[in-house]
């Protein structure tokens, strides 16, 4: 135990630049100098294993060896049910062969996988497809690690956050071959690079945490617009294919509660943040957790109008509006559907309307009070946005919803609606 706890305190303290820097995709100078796990205290790994390592990576200060001689970047590998499950692979021998072509900037076969493995393929062809697909993910990873493109590292996680970024297990590995969204990043340098131009769109945002990352990736995508997707939200109506692909959301910027939630984790994991499926968030939609940053969003938290805003330009509100903490959603997902969603509405709509006196975000707000579209009066058009009727799901309208499972009361008190408007009214110029 005591010699166990030491290694765990060195991976954390003792730190071993890299002798050079490895060839990078984008032209990009690494200002980190991160902590590297010492050879000697990386545990003991033997058998076919070692020997694969040993022979595919002979040169012992090698960060890719170093990395792969960690049995829990190994663990964690081996989590996958593509690596666990479908036969023998040398894996290690397949991440050489892609970590080259990483390096040496032959990467453009991997276009081939832009969109997910065909439905036609036997299941074991398809399982093989799928396993190549995911074993490119895993080598990005590494990539990231070895040449330290991001301040944070793989060996500062716990075991199951190493399993959802090295495994891939975004959701529960008993349902990791049925979910098409997973590999919604079929070639998975397409995240990779969606992260570097966030340098040169946002160049006075450094991303110095995992949450500058997230934030910064979301406060991108709402510059770009994105929208829930209209009418229906299967592939064929948002992609034109029958897959889901990178390429596809980012061109299109269509999203839903999991095809928005998909698109986060492929970015996030390309940089090696971890994000787990929430697949019924609050009982509701579609949800993304963090664990390493202790929050949670809903997919379509991303283009919310109490959220993201809707008349004032891209990203008029704070970005942390976006986010709810994971102790708080733990308390309120205890509870049933319609109280649960009370507390999350509540919360959301003071959020908002507390921000109509900061100059720096109320713009958004005294827009939404003074708008007249349809004859509205000011401040009748906001009042709606957070009636019962506006801000209850579906199924917690019994009035309109035969089959709904509760009645969820009104966010605000009409007094509260009243104050609030007051209070608006007099800052606003309407």
């Amino acid at each position: 135990m005591a010699s166990y706890i030491r290694w765990i305190l060195l991976i954390l303290i003792i730190a071993a630049a890299s002798t050079t820097l490895l060839a990078v995709m984008l032209t990009i100078d690494p200002p980190y100098e991160k902590e590297q796990l010492p050879r000697e205290n990386v545990g003991q790994i033997t058998g076919n294993y070692a020997e694969a390592v040993s022979t595919h990576f002979p040169d012992q200060s090698d960060s890719y060896r170093l990395l792969l001689e960690n049995p829990r970047i190994r663990s964690a590998i081996e989590a996958n049910p593509l690596v666990r499950d479908v036969g023998s692979v040398d894996y290690v021998g397949v991440l050489a062969e892609h970590l080259d072509a990483i390096e040496s900037d032959d990467i453009a076969r991997w276009n081939g996988y832009r969109t997910a493995c065909p439905d036609t393929l036997s299941q074991r062809d398809r399982d093989l497809c799928m396993r190549d697909i995911y074993l490119r993910k895993v080598t990005v990873s590494l990539y990231v690690e070895a040449n330290q493109i991001v301040p944070w590292s793989l060996l500062e996680y716990t075991d199951e956050e190493l399993d959802v970024i090295l495994g891939d297990l975004y959701q529960p590995a008993e349902r990791y071959k049925r979910s098409s969204i997973v590999l919604s990043n079929g070639n998975p340098i397409l995240p990779y690079e969606y992260v570097e131009e966030l340098r040169t769109l946002f160049p006075e945002r450094s991303i110095n945490t995992q949450k500058d990352l997230l934030d910064l990736t979301i406060i991108r995508m709402r510059a770009d617009g994105w929208r829930h997707a209209t009418g229906s939200s299967k592939p064929k109506d948002v992609c034109g294919s029958m897959h889901f692909d990178f390429e596809c959301l980012v061109d299109r910027k269509k999203g839903s509660d999991s095809i928005t939630a998909g698109f986060l984790y492929a970015v996030l994991q390309s940089h090696n943040v971890p994000a787990v499926h929430e697949p019924r968030f609050l009982h509701g939609h579609t949800g993304l957790r963090f664990p390493s940053l202790g929050l949670i969003m809903r997919g379509n938290d991303v283009y919310d109008l109490t959220k993201a805003g809707r008349y004032t330009g891209p990203n008029p509100l704070p970005i942390d509006y976006t986010y709810l903490d994971l102790d708080t959603y733990a308390r309120w997902n205890q509870l049933e559907l319609c109280e649960a969603w009370y507390f999350l509405t509540r919360q959301e709509s003071l959020q908002y309307l507390s921000a109509y006196d900061d100059p720096t975000w109320n713009g958004e707000i005294l827009f939404a009070y003074c708008l007249n579209d349809s004859g509205y009066e000011p401040g009748e058009a906001l009042r709606m946005v957070f009636s019962r009727r506006v801000a209850a799901p579906w199924d917690c309208l019994p009035e309109e919803n035969p089959d709904a499972v509760g009645d969820m009361e009104p966010p605000l008190t009409e007094d509260e609606l009243d104050e609030w408007m007051d209070r608006i009214g007099a800052v606003a110029d309407c």
